[in-house]
């Protein structure tokens, strides 16, 4: 096996594992080619399929990554009758609303997901998709108080430390130095509004979540009118030429 790894790094002339007294790891580039024997069973697949000699029991399955809201939104219902046409296929729908979820796809967990358009790196494939468009959201109570006075006064609620899209929002609007930094966290899209419902600080939502997750009249977005476009990409690595239940997917994500 050793002398077969060693003859496969000089074909190759790259460095597939890191070699130390724990072990063996793999390099970047021995990443790649782990994706790739992976994916090599569901380009067959596919290719079989084509020529209608598949057998009935052979399962396709894909893993698809996003947020909560753009899974709800934007991919359920847009994939579904994709998957009808393909019977073997069996979709995994992942949701993890982390800003991390370039590094699922960049281990080889997922075989797509919806990134930030700013984690995007050269070395996959990607469609940019339709903004997500963020609003302020504030307690009802709160409406008729000045933006700056909030911004200034209250916490700001977000889901996780790695999330930064309020502090994008408030950069737009030139608001940023006034508000305060230190922020309440909660891991749960239905609880955000929540917190914001008791006062406890305001967040941004985009337009699909208040209407998904804000059913009452406690919260209310302020100053309509402005926004901030999240921008958002499908991401998936090379794989050749695409097999068509994947291709076919990816056109209907927008």
């Amino acid at each position: 096996v050793t002398q077969r790894i060693k003859l496969l790094e000089q074909k190759l002339k790259t460095p597939l594992f890191i070699r130390s007294r724990k072990g063996m790891q793999l390099t970047s580039e021995g990443e790649i080619l782990l994706r790739y024997c992976h994916n090599l069973k569901k380009l067959e697949a596919s290719y079989m399929q084509t020529l209608g000699a598949v057998d009935e029991s052979y399962i396709i399955n894909l893993t698809i990554l996003s947020s909560s809201t753009v899974m709800k939104t934007r991919i359920l219902s847009s994939v579904s009758d994709t998957i009808k046409l393909y019977p073997q296929l069996r979709v995994h729908f992942q949701i993890n609303d982390l800003e991390l979820r370039h590094l699922d796809l960049k281990a080889g967990k997922v075989d797509m997901a919806i990134v930030q358009k700013k984690h995007v790196s050269k070395e996959v494939c990607t469609k940019t998709l339709r903004p997500e468009r963020y609003k302020m959201l504030i307690p009802a109570a709160w409406v008729s108080r000045d933006i700056t006075e909030i911004i200034s006064s209250e916490n700001i609620v977000d889901f996780d430390p790695s999330d930064d899209i309020t502090y994008s929002y408030l950069k737009k609007f030139n608001l940023f130095e006034l508000a305060r930094k230190d922020r309440h966290f909660i891991n749960s899209p239905e609880d955000l509004s929540l917190l914001v419902e008791n006062a406890l600080g305001y967040t941004v939502v985009t337009e699909e979540f208040y209407k998904q997750y804000c059913k009452n009249k406690e919260v209310v977005i302020m100053n309509e009118k402005e926004y901030y476009d999240h921008e958002i990409a499908l991401c998936w690595y090379d794989r050749g030429v695409l097999p068509e239940y994947f291709a076919k997917i990816v056109e209907v994500i927008n």
